[in-house]
């Protein structure tokens, strides 16, 4: 790693801090670091793949036409300078603003697997933010209109070099980006099918008719995001669509993976298995593998799934928070949350026991009186106990109860 891209991963990641540490200390720690920066000179050219996002705000000609320059420049600067902490808090980086519009880049600094998908959720909090904002400018300004619009792709692009070395992005995938907003209906946001492969499943979408960008021969497949679905999971269509493909080089990963599992189940111990491997490598496709090898057996499984979330880097047992929460939410209402006394009802259900050898001493008790003992969870079905294996995906797996439990 080059020192002006660790001095960039640093810059990043104390911006990323700032709610927990605030502008004030944020501000001196970056001082030295972005003197150092400017002090390294022009940086190398490089081309990467990338996920662009433009917004632009509308009516701001409007509002030009009533009210004072400085008004105006109040208004502009005060709503980008939002916009901007919404991109630095997924990782982004704001490369060129111009007038009333910025845009943004998510994998240039440091390349993440789910880049497309940090850049949608920030096209969608950047919607709802404009839609706070737009209730202060009425009441202090009038009725008219303040909106943005939002366009996000995914594509290969040359970073830095030329007049503007800090903020220069070139390629194709910029115009599209560009196309991508300027076709967006106001207040919405619409992605390019290069950045909706890579989050389809994610988000509620409804596909649009093809749209005819310059420079591009054939139409072009966009969508228009809604929202972000309550239980995020990427699709598992694999490879090419309605084609099925054989596993390959990752059979002793596999083999791993099922002979822990039916170890788990014949001695009722308790496993751990972490897999951890570069992006694209295939990790999904191991796990989707492991599930249906799951289904495929004859005997049920429980099956559980949490997902770290992009913005709980810094939440102490957010994937577990996020499996157990799912868990304890009433069924017939997956989108709404439940009541204290409600998730109490559903909290018998799992039953925290010692696993045999465990250390009584161990045990503690939260402020729902339960006794809680990390080394073994049951699950239970309703009327009846069922001892099947539970299997959360992505984190702590292959939990089971005891032989003859």
């Amino acid at each position: 790693m080059t020192e002006r891209e660790q001095l960039e991963r640093g810059i990043a990641a104390l911006e990323s801090q700032r709610g927990v540490l605030g502008d004030a200390v944020v501000d001196i720690a970056l001082v030295p670091l972005r003197a150092r920066l400017a002090a390294l000179g022009t940086p190398e050219q490089q081309l990467k793949v990338v996920t662009i996002l433009f917004t632009d705000v509308v009516g701001s000609t409007t509002l030009s036409q009533r009210l004072d320059p400085e008004d105006i420049h109040a208004i502009m600067d005060g709503a980008l300078q939002h916009l901007t902490a919404i991109v630095e808090s997924q990782h982004g980086r704001v490369l060129q603003y111009a007038g009333d519009s910025l845009l943004a880049v998510f994998g240039a600094v440091e390349a993440h697997e789910d880049d497309p998908e940090r850049a949608v959720r920030a096209g969608l909090a950047i919607l709802e933010e404009t839609r706070r904002l737009a209730l202060s400018v009425q009441t202090r300004h009038g009725p008219d209109g303040f909106n943005v619009r939002v366009g996000v792709h995914t594509g290969p692009v040359l970073l830095g070099g030329g007049v503007d070395a800090e903020g220069s992005i070139r390629g194709i995938a910029v115009s599209i980006a560009a196309r991508m907003e300027q076709t967006a209906p106001v207040g919405g946001l619409r992605i390019s099918h290069s950045t909706y492969r890579h989050v389809r499943g994610v988000f509620e979408v409804s596909e649009e008719p093809p749209l005819m960008v310059k420079g591009i021969a054939d139409p072009m497949r966009t969508y228009l995001v809604l929202r972000t679905k309550p239980r995020a999971f990427h699709a598992t269509t694999r490879v090419v669509e309605g084609i099925e493909t054989r596993m390959v080089g990752r059979e002793a990963e596999f083999a791993k993976l099922t002979d822990t599992f039916e170890a788990v189940v014949v001695q009722g111990t308790l496993a751990l298995v972490t897999v951890v491997a570069d992006a694209g490598l295939g990790k999904s496709r191991l796990m989707f593998e492991f599930e249906h090898w799951l289904d495929l057996r004859p005997k049920a499984v429980g099956m559980f799934h949490g997902r770290a979330q992009p913005y709980g880097n810094n939440v102490p047992y957010g994937l577990l928070r996020d499996l157990l929460a799912w868990l304890l939410r009433d069924p017939r209402q997956r989108h709404a949350g439940s009541r204290p006394s409600q998730a109490g009802q559903r909290l018998r259900y799992l039953v925290w026991r010692p696993y045999p050898g465990a250390d009584s001493a161990d045990r503690s008790v939260d402020r729902t009186g339960l006794q809680r003992q990390p080394t073994y969870l049951r699950y239970r079905r309703r009327r009846q106990a069922d001892p099947r294996p539970l299997v959360p995906r992505r984190g702590a797996i292959f939990p089971s109860a005891p032989p003859g439990r």
